[in-house]
């Protein structure tokens, strides 16, 4: 039970009491003994006395506050601040409104959940008491009994999360509670269950923190294992009146619409196909499809209305008259049984010819959905002449904008009911069959846009037009280039609106009629027909050469006088602020005027007195165009549309904001000092920058889901205005413990034999897959014969990492990443070690610290074996939006092996200390999947290695110049490319040590190749050798300089499996290494060339496979001067997550 006992409130019932004086002083030593009242509590005499009563203009001889015997106002800093800030309001004597203020004000600083003002006035002194109800605050959720919603899940729907305030004994609190429980029901519900008991229970942590636990009873869900589904003829109720009488023919769009008897309309159907005139068939499977019930594993009340509803709409759809869908529920059977009637149905035909100067025969009946869905039918129900002639007005205008600007479509309209008024066939027609609506569709070509013209432009480039509207030009990439008629209104909205932005405030196109209704007209020019199309205030021209399928756009414009200021009058700023004020404002005398630039003027003017302190300054802005007398109206509409606009600023600054009280929730573990280091300090001027500055620099610390300031409103606390700031953060899951499993291919290679690790399965491993192959084909009928083959090795990694977000509550990162990877031919392969610490705030500065120590076991990236343990240290510096700076020194140890001698020990190891600086340029609209943008690396560093078996030292020099585009074509088609170019600076006359030289291969750059296959060569295509006294080749393992790159076009393949959406790709790589730009000639390059898949994640993350051919396979390894021993593979399969660069 919750102990609000208030020892304050006791104290004063004392004194007012009669109880003798000396037990009342033994009282008041034995609570402050124990700490009972709080030091900011004074002694009053007589009985309390309510605000209003005769204080006023009493001066203040003593502040009372109880009340903060837990929650945010605990702190006696916190107090001391809110007694300072209570004086400073209230000021030296008393004001009655003030003090009726005060109680509000104190309330929005979020200390109190209930705060009272009390004044006494004694021997003309005033004695003010103010008693607080502390507020109360989540401080931890829990969940119980969910089992079939992921903790995640449901925390999406809790609004009553960490660092919200609530106290749950008051009626308030209460209702909270009510309605996170119905909240959380209501998901339930809708996934079908059941019974369902949801429970929330608060619980005291300390004082002033509450613990939220919801207990979930699931109940039984009503989950769905079989659909029963049937459709019916059903026999309307016989009436008395008869169908409507057929009405005239129609005309529309300049086209003859048919509505004829039966006998002169094509015919329904001949002799042999008589059979098929009746109503659709549907199986059991589409009418489930239909009704979206395969979608549904749970039955609800409300996805049985929308599947009822939405299998309606596509019975209608398809012809179905008067359709009626009953859907119950099994629980015992988990079975849904769905019942579907309908009392007629309506033919619906297509018949299509592609040429409008073919006959009548080359119609041919096609099945065409999204023609069906076009149509009015599924919404409406209504089957008459004007429904059915509705339905062609609108596959004509969904024609056309989709390209087919010509296309044609007729209407023939029967109604085969008795007393409509048609001749009957010559046939049977069945009783549900009430009527045939028919459609002859000519489609014609695709109409291709080879030009846009804007003729009469001069303000604006055509060129700047067009990239303001979606219609373009066709070109050879991607979809799109087509005429649609309504996109392009909608894009000469578009133009008008940028000129009337710019204050041409008549601007107009000629082709335009002023008409709401759509118009087309054409007309012969020469060899061209044009077709004038306009709607209200756009209008364009289409030129179409006779006998092409192409049209060229022309959309005159007159651009009209444009609107300036004659004069700008400024009142209500100070005379300090005046003049910088009138510096900054845009908009002077003779500036073009309209309402988008005076709304982006006022913007600037208020940023400008934000940045003063203003935070509630207001600019009103009035226009004349009667002259500088006025009157001055709102700038809108007529009042800016003249050639002359006076423009009155009326601007009230109000004092400057200082930051008051700062009361900061939410923070259990995070330390304040960390909140306040980026809040504005109290005191100092108050901005709207500030404000989400800081919301910025608490967001990205990674410790708070959420982060909120809020001013409270401006008060006067001494002739100046101050702002209380209320901070709410809600403090995301700290500690985590992430477990990842993933493959990649593994393919490295020896420098005297490309076979010197096969980089293949072992054949035991290969023959099981085929023999799986072999079974699953088996299981289909499917005759096989087992045939041998080879699949690439695998790399198999898991990775375990603790990860703490906010170590010791100061926002620092602290990880523990532990990885081992083994594959198919060796049982350890990687093993890496690496606790990083992470600032990101190094000293309160915008610097981010990393710190790694590390140690590795690699036997499956490089040429050679490696052990390495160091440390590494890194300071980076975001210096621009899209600029970064980095510098990072590492100190370590290496020992290595060769792979083609793995018996031996482990060479002497190698001290290296490496100095690097990288500047980076990186403006890509997303970072795994870009799709524009570019980016350039520069990386200079310098390395000092030292052999300590000799003790001897060496230093070089290493840099590195990367660039990177990516380019998209209508979104459909990327072309990306990299360049990469690196070279050393060797002191002494040595090479790279063997771990610091540049590598070519497989994933380290040229796929088609092993990791690391390419080595240097000779001008006649031969690997160089480092080791000439042997017969059998040694080839040069990397080199001391690369030149290296790829050209890789990304295209879509219009399928997703799961959450991959499923592209392709074809590529072009080339690459050379060499011991000296000078040694660089046209054998040391190899190229490339292959495709592969792309398994983008959630449209995001990459998952690729690759092939990639060689286009010259030479001699890898020469067993004597004129004898090749092994010769390259033709190409190698790349498996790995992310692209190349």
């Amino acid at each position: 039970m919750r102990n609000r006992f208030d020892n304050s409130t006791l104290f004063l019932q004392l004194v007012a009491s009669s109880v003798p004086i000396i037990w009342v002083w033994t009282l008041l030593f034995a609570l402050l003994w124990a700490g009972g009242i709080p030091s900011t509590i004074a002694q009053t005499e007589g009985g309390p006395a309510v605000a209003g009563s005769p204080c006023a203009g009493f001066n203040v001889d003593t502040l009372l506050l109880s009340g903060c015997d837990f929650g945010t106002c605990a702190q006696r800093e916190t107090q001391a601040q809110l007694l300072d800030f209570v004086r400073s309001f209230i000021g030296p004597t008393v004001d009655d409104e003030r003090l009726t203020q005060l109680e509000s004000v104190l309330q929005t600083l979020g200390h109190f959940q209930a705060v009272t003002v009390e004044c006494q006035a004694r021997q003309g002194h005033a004695h003010i008491h103010i008693s607080g109800q502390p507020t109360w605050v989540i401080s931890e959720l829990g969940f119980t009994g969910n089992s079939s919603f992921y903790d995640d899940e449901i925390r999406k729907r809790v609004f009553l999360r960490p660092g919200t305030l609530m106290d749950p004994l008051t009626e308030a609190g209460k209702e909270q509670l009510e309605r996170q429980r119905n909240t959380i029901l209501d998901m339930y519900v809708r996934a079908g269950f059941v019974d369902t008991n949801i429970r929330l229970d608060s619980h005291i942590v300390e004082p002033g923190r509450v613990r939220i636990d919801i207990h979930i009873r699931e109940g039984r869900r009503n989950r769905i294992n079989r659909v029963d589904i049937s459709l019916a003829y059903t026999p309307p109720t016989p009436t008395s009146q008869p169908p409507s009488p057929p009405t005239p023919n129609a005309t529309g769009n300049a086209e003859p619409l048919d509505r004829v008897p039966s006998k002169a309309a094509p015919p329904l159907a001949s002799a042999r196909t008589q059979p098929v005139v009746r109503c659709p068939r549907l199986r059991s499977t589409e009418l489930i499809r239909l009704g979206g019930f395969n979608e549904m594993d749970a039955f609800t009340d409300r996805a049985a209305r929308l599947a009822r509803t939405r299998l309606r709409e596509e019975l209608q759809r398809l012809g179905f008259y008067r359709p009626d869908v009953r859907i119950d529920y099994v629980p015992d059977e988990l079975l849904l049984r769905v019942t579907a009637t309908y009392a007629g149905c309506w033919l619906i035909r297509f018949r299509v010819r592609e040429s409008p100067d073919s006959d009548q025969s080359a119609f041919r009946q096609r099945e065409r959905p999204e023609w069906l869905a076009v149509l009015p039918f599924a919404q409406s129900g209504v089957f008459d002449f004007d429904e059915a002639n509705a339905g062609r007005s609108l596959l004509q205008a969904d024609l056309e904008n989709s390209g087919l600007l010509f296309a044609d479509v007729r209407l023939y309209y029967r109604d085969f009911r008795p007393g409509s008024g048609y001749a009957a066939p010559d046939w049977t027609i069945p009783p549900e069959v009430l009527g045939q609506i028919h459609y002859d569709v000519t489609e014609g070509y695709v109409t291709e846009i080879h030009d846009i013209e804007f003729p009469g432009i001069s303000f604006f480039s055509e060129d700047e037009l067009k990239g303001y509207i979606k219609t373009q030009e066709y070109d050879f990439f991607g979809t799109g280039g087509y005429l649609q008629h309504e996109q392009m209104f909608a894009d000469l909205q578009t133009i008008i609106r940028l000129y009337e932005d710019a204050g041409f405030y008549a601007v107009r196109f000629v082709a335009a009629d002023g008409t709401d209704s759509l118009n087309r007209t054409q007309k012969k020019s020469g060899r061209f027909v044009e077709y004038t199309y306009s709607q209200g205030i756009v209008g364009f021209i289409a030129r179409k050469p006779e006998r092409e399928n192409i049209v060229y756009i022309r959309a005159p414009l007159v651009e009209g006088p444009r609107a300036k200021i004659a004069e700008v009058q400024i009142e209500g700023c100070s005379p300090k602020n005046c003049g910088p004020f009138r510096a900054i404002w845009p908009l002077k005398s003779q500036s073009a005027v309209s309402e988008a630039l005076l709304k982006d003027a006022i913007k600037i003017g208020r940023d400008w007195y934000d940045a003063l302190g203003h935070l509630n300054a207001a600019i009103a802005v009035g226009c004349s165009v009667n002259g500088p007398e006025g009157p001055f109206e709102v700038c809108k509409g007529k009042n800016v549309a003249q050639e002359q606009v006076w423009v009155r600023l009326t601007i009230e600054e109000g004092p400057p904001v200082r930051v008051g009280p700062i009361n900061i929730v939410g923070h259990f573990k995070t330390r304040p000092s960390v909140l306040l280091r980026d809040l504005p300090q109290p005191g100092r001027i108050l901005t709207q920058r500030d404000i989400r500055e800081a919301e910025r620099l608490l967001r990205n610390l990674g410790t708070f889901n959420t982060v909120r300031v809020t001013p409270s409103p401006v008060v006067d606390t001494e002739g100046e205005q101050t702002s209380a700031l209320f901070v709410q953060v809600e403090e995301a899951g700290a500690r985590f413990l992430d477990l990842a499993l993933g493959f990649e291919s593994f393919n490295r290679v020896s420098l005297t034999s490309v076979t010197g690790e096969s980089g293949k399965m072992p054949i035991a491993a290969s023959d099981v897959i085929a023999n799986s192959i072999g079974i699953a084909d088996q299981a289909h009928n499917v005759v096989v014969s087992q045939v041998p083959f080879s699949l690439p090795d695998l790399l198999l990694v898991a990775q375990a990492e603790y990860i703490d977000l906010n170590l010791a509550g100061l926002a620092k990162e602290f990880r523990v990443p532990f990885k081992v990877g083994l594959s198919t031919t060796d049982p350890l392969r990687l093993i890496v070690a690496a606790p990083t610490f992470i600032d990101r705030r190094l000293f309160d500065t915008q610097f981010q610290f990393r710190s790694t120590a590390y140690g590795l076991l690699d036997r499956a990236t490089d040429p050679y074996d490696r052990i390495e343990t160091g440390l590494e240290l890194e300071l980076t510096e975001s210096v621009w939006k899209h600029a970064y700076l980095s510098q990072r020194y590492n100190i370590g140890t290496t020992w290595v092996r060769d792979l083609d001698d793995p018996v031996t020990d482990y060479q002497d190891p190698l001290l290296l200390n490496k100095l690097t600086l990288r500047a980076a340029w990186e403006d890509y609209d997303t970072p795994t999947h870009p799709t524009r943008g570019f980016g350039v690396v520069v990386t200079p560093g310098f390395i000092n290695s030292i052999d300590l078996g000799t003790n001897k030292s060496t230093n070089f020099i290493k840099w590195e110049v990367d660039g990177s585009f990516a380019v998209s074509f209508r979104k459909k088609l990327i072309l990306a490319a990299m360049a990469r170019i690196g070279g050393t600076f060797d002191f002494e006359g040595e090479d790279l040590p063997i771990n610091e030289r540049f590598r070519l291969g497989g994933g380290k750059g040229v796929r088609g190749f092993k990791d690391g296959e390419i080595t240097q060569y000779s001008k006649d295509g031969r690997p160089k050798d480092r080791d000439v006294s042997t017969a059998i080749t040694d080839r040069v393992d990397g080199g001391d300089y690369v030149m290296s790159g790829t050209v890789e076009v990304r295209f879509p393949l219009f399928f997703s499996l799961g959450p991959f959406e499923m592209w392709g790709a074809g590529f072009f790589d080339w690459g050379a290494l060499s011991e000296g730009f000078g040694e660089l000639h046209a054998k040391s390059f190899r190229t490339t060339a292959g495709g592969g898949i792309r398994m983008l994640l959630f449209g995001r993350v990459p998952i690729r496979l690759d092939y990639g051919a060689k286009l010259e396979t030479r001699c890898a390894i020469y067993y004597s001067p004129n004898v090749c021993g092994e010769n390259e593979n033709t190409g190698e399969l790349d498996f790995n997550i992310l692209y190349t660069f």
